[in-house]
């Protein structure tokens, strides 16, 4: 409870304040479909992964690398002579590691491969492996996927940082079931989202939380009479999670929306849904650390019947609530025909970024990069909207999984890379001030190197009557603090895991300065 309460507290005092975001629109693409999800690099600009559409049997993974802007740095695509698709990539070192699936047309995969590349984009080595869908980075500096493996049967496999394979589960449900969405817990386990016929045997959301070695803790169900599907799981700073899909069982239309919080042992603590007069899906969230609550996206088919509704037209949105899923501001986004966003997350600036694919801005279905201040304004193409919002009871039930050990050969592979030459459109860039640097001083803490991957200094020359420094890590947890005698401080971090920290610094008045930190 201590430490859940710390969490939140350092949450609140670290609220950073930056400079004007950088908020813009662009798109990218090529002749066909270029759906795109995107992330934010230590350097603050965006990977973007998805594909690039030759024709109905053959497709290439396509990997775009952009400063902060969204401006192009290098662009690549990957492949072999079948049908390639990239599932998730891991932002690494100097590095990224792609989790891609080969199959011949019209026919189940063929096989896995993991790629690796370097910052350029060059191909560093290929494996080969299962079929997969989820990669996730562990806190080992490892790796865990999910793969499926038939009617009822799922893999969750942890693997070491050199992709060797160091346990592998088999879980076993008498039904069928998918899994969508793999996730790390604060305490090493695991979280595995997914969809599965359950009550009045209609598609359910299906949750399992498992220890760090794969063993099932508990698996539940959450569902109505009707259908839901496809849900994202994320976990949250108090040790549950918060997950979001669709759902035709609940709402003010045939569908929308569905929220649910859960706690650390499956108990559901709240439940909302968004919707409009037409339909909605939900499709990513993610807790926000700059005001605590949770940022969701998905389409929607417009929320009021004033929102430009049409049952034929699908626009994306942004959704930011408070921590109990009440909505603070949305926006809507895009002129359709189809709109639509895979992902979203928090910036380093305080905004917001969201990626996807449309059909109304741009080319023909390009993918779409918006990146937006923390009110959710792109500077185009963006207007106001509020859904309907209801707060149902969902049912749940706990679920029995059969569980084994099993094993996974990984081998070495060949994949095909190539220079690509997207089109890139500006739909609108706003950059005030110029691009920001994360090396700057802000709130009088001067940090650098920013991000580092050996000694941090803090020189806190430009505050009066500073007393101490801590460091967090970003579950609450201080790794380091000083009393000041000088006003710069060094530490060395490189024994430290990769990721995001932040620097309070406490003066003699006890007022609280936080700047974050990025160790790669």
């Amino acid at each position: 409870m201590k430490k859940t309460i710390m969490i939140f507290l350092l949450l609140i005092i670290c609220a950073l304040a930056q400079a004007q975001p950088i908020r813009f629109q662009r798109t990218y693409g090529f002749s066909g479909h270029d759906n795109l999800r995107a992330k934010q690099t230590p350097d603050g600009g965006y990977i973007l992964y998805g594909h690039k559409y030759y024709n109905s049997a053959t497709e290439d993974i396509l990997i775009i690398k952009t400063d902060s802007t969204g401006a192009i740095t290098w662009a690549r695509t990957y492949g072999t002579s079948m049908y390639d698709y990239i599932w998730d990539l891991e932002i690494l070192n100097n590095s990224y590691l792609i989790c891609g699936t080969s199959a011949n047309w019209l026919t189940y995969p063929t096989g896995g491969f993991f790629l690796k590349i370097d910052n350029a984009g060059n191909i560093l080595w290929v494996k080969t492996s299962d079929f997969m869908q989820n990669l996730v980075r562990t806190q080992d500096g490892g790796f865990a996927i999910t793969s499926p493996g038939g009617l009822g049967i799922g893999y969750l496999t942890k693997l070491d940082s050199n992709l060797d394979m160091v346990w592998r589960k088999k879980y076993t449900l008498d039904s069928l079931a998918a899994t969508v969405s793999l996730r790390t817990t604060f305490d090493g386990g695991f979280l595995i989202a997914g969809t599965m016929f359950g009550f009045n045997n209609s598609l359910d959301f299906n949750l399992i939380r498992t220890d760090s070695l794969g063993n099932i803790l508990w698996a539940k169900m959450y569902g109505g009479d009707s259908a839901e599907w496809f849900p994202k799981v994320e976990p949250t700073f108090d040790g549950g999670c918060i997950m979001v899909g669709t759902t035709q069982s609940f709402g003010i239309a045939f569908q929308d929306v569905l929220l649910l919080k859960i706690d650390a042992i499956g108990n559901v603590q709240w439940t909302k849904t968004y919707g409009g007069v037409f339909g909605e899906n939900g499709n990513m969230v993610k807790p926000t650390l700059g005001s605590l609550g949770y940022i969701l996206t998905g389409t929607t088919q417009g929320f009021t019947s004033g929102d430009s509704a049409n049952a034929f037209n699908t626009r994306t949105f942004l959704i930011k609530t408070d921590i109990n899923g009440n909505v603070q501001w949305a926006r809507r986004y895009g002129l359709g025909p189809m709109d639509d966003a895979s992902n979203v997350w928090e910036t380093d600036d305080g905004g917001y970024a969201f990626s996807g694919i449309t059909a109304g801005i741009g080319g023909y279905y390009d993918g779409w990069l918006i990146k937006t201040d923390n009110t959710g304004s792109s500077g185009c193409n963006d207007w106001p909207t509020m859904p309907f919002v209801t707060s149902p009871t969902i049912r749940d039930s706990t679920l029995s999984f059969t569980e084994t050990s099993d094993t996974l050969i990984i081998g070495i592979g060949t994949v095909f890379d190539s220079i690509a030459y997207p089109t890139a459109t500006i739909i609108c860039l706003n950059v005030p001030g110029g691009i920001g640097d994360e090396n700057t001083n802000q709130n009088g803490i001067e940090i650098f190197p920013n991000p580092t991957n050996g000694i941090l200094n803090i020189n806190t020359r430009e505050i009066k009557n500073a007393t101490e420094v801590f460091i967090y890590n970003s579950i609450g947890q201080m790794i380091f603090s000083e009393k000041l005698r000088d006003t710069q401080t060094s530490l060395q971090m490189s024994s430290y895991p990769s990721g995001i920290y932040f620097v309070r610094v406490l003066t003699k008045d006890n007022e609280v300065l936080c700047k974050k930190i990025i160790k790669e």
